[in-house]
């Protein structure tokens, strides 16, 4: 459930980091 949670936080951090680089 935490690993889970995790992924679901740096696949957010991620798409953030995507959305501001285009």
């Amino acid at each position: 459930m935490i690993k889970y949670i995790y992924n679901q936080m740096f696949y957010i951090q991620e798409c953030g980091d995507y959305l501001e680089g285009v």
